[in-house]
């Protein structure tokens, strides 16, 4: 099954802007789709929403949207996971 994950941006959640609508659409397409809430939002460290995303299993291939600083650990994911 394709696998998207969506990662929301600095003091967010996974329930605001755009994120439940694209996660239907993509639903409607086939997509798993995880989004998830990262821990400590309002003051993110990137070590630590990194380690919210470690039981999500991902290859190369599946989609990683990101909004705002969540573009960052998005980057960061892809890098650690050697997914590019």
């Amino acid at each position: 099954m394709k696998k998207a994950l969506i990662l929301h941006g600095w003091e967010g959640h996974s329930e605001e802007n755009w994120f439940p609508w694209l996660k239907t659409q993509l639903e409607k397409q086939d997509y798993q789709v995880i989004a998830p809430d990262l821990s400590n939002s309002t003051y993110p460290v990137l070590e630590e929403q990194l380690e919210d995303l470690a039981g999500i299993e991902l290859q190369s291939g599946d989609l990683i949207i990101a909004h705002s600083l969540g573009s960052q650990l998005a980057l960061q994911l892809i890098e650690q996971r050697k997914l590019g």
